[in-house]
């Protein structure tokens, strides 16, 4: 008998260890990514594009790092976007080298574990055709200016039929493209007019030029692309205005870099009308009668030209709201009491408890109404994605007030009056009300 409990309680423990070994070895590959790359082989001045997608996964926990990537590979692209139930690790290069390259490893983050994943063997091949020896860029003005826009020209020496010209707006500055037309015989030979552009710096002191890229046809109908040469143009601080200290929030549409304080002065608009928004909604969401304050709201609203505008919850009223119904319910029964002995009471419980149960009603419509927290925005950006690389789902003027419904660590997702949701810091949210407890 004592050697089958033996035997039965030896088969036991080895089931726990076998169920406790898979369970383990699951949890070692709860991440899963599929990785695309556009080509394996392709020649000098093409595009490679490598997408690694993480299945079922949410972006607010992933993260990607790499290792080695070769000199001669250029990033011109990387971001982050959600796809389905999945996140989408978007990088692209451009190769300005002949040659066998390792591109990694690559390593894949999450909130409990480390996926790495091999290297990525690439071979570029050079590029026969006869195709533009380099492409610059040449500004027009002598001298640059934080919030001054400058005049650049994409120049290259080519041959073939210019396609597409493509300059992503960088992180230290705004810039938009300007009609070609306008700058005719202003050509250096043997260089060749691509493009031009309109470049407002954000900050002072050196930095990189926009990075270009720009593809064209050959005559035996070869695709073929280059990206312009690296430069630094160094921007001078403005001359101290106080009448005009702050640059148009017009030019900060793109703006990806982490806000510093010198550019959430210049990210904000006016200042002292947001933070006059701010005080008014905190105001009439504390005050019992908030039809003046919501008044004034309502006119600086509209002086900020605001598309949106989500009302303010009476929450004041919901303390009072409360104790009137409690202390109605309570007369009513005690005029119920009183009505064993006089009938004539039995209306007055009746209207009592209406009164207490309507009374009732409208608190819990206030702590309802009142549920999520709400916050002035002093961002005009709202990503996809909780991270600052992510794409722009939508621009919303400082100062416009949003619904928080998620948050992840320093981010939080918000949603504004027209149901438009997107991710924004939690140090670019100006709280007037707090969630219920």
């Amino acid at each position: 008998m004592e050697a089958r409990a033996g035997k039965s309680a030896a088969k036991f423990c080895s089931g726990l260890l076998i169920l406790g070994f898979l369970a383990s070895f699951g949890t070692l590959h709860s991440l899963e990514v599929d990785v695309f790359v556009s080509s394996f082989e392709l020649s000098t001045g093409q595009t490679l594009k490598i997408e690694f997608s993480v299945l079922d996964q949410e972006p607010s926990g992933l993260e990607m790092s790499w290792g080695l990537i070769p000199d001669s590979f250029v990033e011109i692209g990387a971001r982050k976007e959600r796809r389905g139930r999945d996140t989408v690790f978007l990088k692209e290069w451009v190769s300005r080298e002949s040659g066998s390259f390792s591109l990694g490893p690559f390593v894949v983050s999450g909130e409990s574990e480390d996926l790495e994943l091999p290297p990525i063997y690439i071979v570029s091949i050079p590029d026969e055709t006869d195709s533009p020896a380099r492409m610059r860029w040449r500004p027009l003005d002598a001298s640059f200016s934080v919030g001054k826009p400058s005049v650049l020209v994409l120049e290259a020496i080519h041959a073939g039929v210019l396609r597409t010209v493509d300059c992503p707006a960088p992180e230290n500055a705004i810039i938009s493209r300007l009609d070609e037309a306008d700058f005719s015989g202003i050509g250096e030979e043997p260089w060749r007019i691509v493009g031009v552009w309109s470049w407002t710096p954000l900050h002072p002191g050196s930095q990189n030029a926009p990075l270009a890229v720009a593809s064209w046809e050959t005559s035996d109908g070869k695709s073929v692309s280059l990206i312009s040469d690296s430069a630094i143009f160094t921007a001078a601080r403005p001359a101290p205005d106080k009448k005009d200290e702050r640059v148009s929030t017009e030019i900060l549409k793109g703006f990806a870099s982490v806000p510093t304080r010198e550019e959430q002065i210049i990210d904000r608009g006016n200042p002292e009308d947001i933070d006059r928004l701010i005080e008014l909604r905190r105001a009439e969401h504390e005050s019992l009668f908030p039809a003046p304050i919501r008044k004034e709201r309502l006119a600086l609203e509209k002086k900020l030209s605001l598309r949106d505008s989500l009302p303010v919850p009476p929450a004041a009223w919901k303390g009072p709201a409360v104790f009137c119904s409690a202390l109605l319910f309570f007369l009513s029964f005690c005029l119920r009491l009183i009505a064993v002995r006089r009938r004539i009471f039995i209306h007055f419980f009746h209207a009592g408890i209406l009164v207490a149960a309507g009374l009732a009603f409208f608190a819990g419509y206030l702590y309802t109404a009142d549920r999520r927290e709400s916050a002035v925005a002093l961002s005009s950006r709202l990503l996809q994605v909780p991270e600052q690389s992510s794409s722009l789902i939508d621009s919303i003027p400082p100062g416009t007030a949003v619904r928080v419904i998620a948050s992840s660590g320093t981010w939080a997702q918000v949603e504004t009056a027209g149901k438009i949701r997107g991710w924004i810091t939690l140090s670019e949210l100006a709280f007037y009300t707090r969630m219920e407890r």
